[in-house]
C-alpha cells in the first residue's frame, strides 16, 4: 500500500518520534512510504530525509497555511491511506476519504471540541494505551513502541546510586516532586545519592521554570544537568530511572526505554504508566506524592541485587512483547489488514 503519514508539527516531540517509527515499520511491511510535514520548522522533514524517506514539506507560515495546503494536497494525492499523526492533521482533512486518525495524547479542554471534527469519516482512530481508549470514543489501540537501548552502564562511587531523570523540567513532569522525595531519601539512606537530570525547560512558562530552578537549586543532594543527550547517553549514566509524572501520561515512552535498557524503573501511577510496567509491578508510586514517591524511591533503592535483576527482567520481557518494533510492526500489521479486510 501507499502510505502518507502527515506531521502535527515540523518540531521533533515524541510524537514525530512515532511517526519515524511507524515510517520504519511500514516500510519493513512492504508498503511504500510519503512523509509530509511543514516547511518550517523543518527538523522533521530533515530527520526523514536523512532516513532516505520520501518527504513533501508544505508551506507553513502559519499552523492555519499549514492546514490548508495539506487539505488541497490530499484530494490531489493517489496514496491508499492518509496517516493523520495527531490532532492537527486530522483536523486539516476532516471529512475526507482514507484517512487514519492516530492521537498521541489527549486534546486539552481547549482543544476537545475539535475531536469529532478531526474523526469524522476517518477508517480509524487509534490511540497508544487503554487509559487514553478509555477517553476517546471509538478508538482502537496501537501502543506506541521503542528501539532497544545499547547501554554501557559502568558502576558508580562505591555506595552512590545515581537516580535519573529525562524529559521536560516542569511540575507537571513531576520533577519538583522527584527532588522532595529525594531529599527525604537521603536522610536515612545509607548510600550516597547524585541525581542525574537530562532535558530541558522546553515548552515551561516562565513561573513554572522559576519554580523548577528553585527547587533544583535547593536539591539537598548533588544534581548533574547533562542536557539532552540521546538515550544510551543518558540510561549509560544513571543507576535507576524514575518517571515521576503529575499530568496524566497517554504513554510512556521514557519507561519503555529504561525497560528496554534494562535500568532499574520506579514510575508513577499518572495516567498509562502503570499500564506500561503492569499495573503488579512493585515499583509504583502515587502521582504528585512526594512521600508516596519517597517511600518507594527507598524500597528500589534497597532492594536486593536478586529483586533489582527479578524486576529488570520481568520489565525488559514485557517490552520485547508489547513494546519492542517487533511487536510494533506485529500490531500495524493487523491494523492494516484490517483495512483491507473492511
Amino acid at each position: 500500500m501507499k502510505i502518507a503519514i502527515a506531521a502535527n508539527n515540523g518540531d521533533m516531540g515524541g510524537g514525530e518520534v512515532m511517526l519515524l517509527a511507524l515510517a520504519r515499520e511500514s516500510a519493513a511491511l512492504g508498503h511504500e512510504v510519503e512523509i509530509i510535514g511543514p516547511e518550517e520548522p523543518g527538523a522533521l522533514i530533515a530527520k526523514a530525509r536523512e532516513h532516505g524517506y520520501r518527504v513533501t514539506p508544505l508551506r507553513s507560515t502559519s499552523r492555519i497555511k499549514y492546514m490548508i495546503s495539506l487539505r488541497r494536497w490530499w484530494r490531489g494525492h493517489n496514496a491508499d491511506i492518509l496517516w493523520c499523526n495527531g490532532l492537527l492533521p486530522a483536523v486539516a482533512t476532516s471529512g475526507m476519504k482514507r484517512r487514519i486518525v492516530h492521537l498521541h495524547q489527549i486534546p486539552s479542554a481547549k482543544l476537545r471540541r475539535l475531536l469529532p471534527i478531526a474523526m469524522l469519516k476517518s477508517m480509524r482512530v487509534i490511540v497508544p494505551s487503554d487509559h487514553m481508549r478509555e477517553q476517546v470514543p471509538g478508538s482502537v489501540l496501537l501502543p506506541n513502541w521503542s528501539n532497544k537501548v545499547e547501554t554501557t552502564r559502568a558502576s558508580g562511587s562505591v555506595g552512590e546510586v545515581r537516580i535519573g531523570f529525562i524529559g521536560r523540567f516542569s511540575s507537571d513532569k513531576g520533577l519538583p516532586t522527584l527532588i522532595d522525595a529525594t531529599n527525604f531519601v537521603s536522610q536515612s539512606s545509607s548510600k550516597s545519592l547524585k541525581l542525574v537530570l537530562a532535558g530541558a525547560p522546553r515548552f515551561v512558562g516562565e513561573e513554572d521554570q522559576k519554580r523548577v530552578k528553585d527547587s533544583i537549586d535547593g536539591s539537598g543532594v548533588p544534581v548533574e544537568q547533562i542536557g539532552w543527550v540521546p538515550p544510551s547517553e543518558f540510561f549509560s549514566n544513571v543507576d535507576i530511572v524514575v518517571v515521576p509524572s503529575v499530568w496524566q501520561e497517554p504513554f510512556g515512552l521514557v519507561a519503555t526505554e529504561a525497560m528496554s535498557a534494562k535500568v532499574p524503573l520506579v514510575v508513577s501511577d499518572a495516567g498509562a504508566l502503570p499500564e506500561i510496567v503492569g499495573k503488579e509491578y512493585p515499583w509504583i508510586a502515587k502521582a504528585g506524592d512526594w512521600e508516596a514517591l519517597a517511600e518507594v524511591l527507598s524500597r528500589a533503592i534497597e532492594a536486593t541485587d536478586f529483586e533489582i535483576q527479578a524486576n529488570i527482567d520481568r520489565l525488559h520481557e514485557r517490552w520485547r512483547n508489547l513494546f519492542s518494533p517487533e511487536a510494533g510492526r506485529r500490531g500495524l500489521a493487523d491494523l492494516v489488514n484490517s483495512l483491507r479486510e473492511a
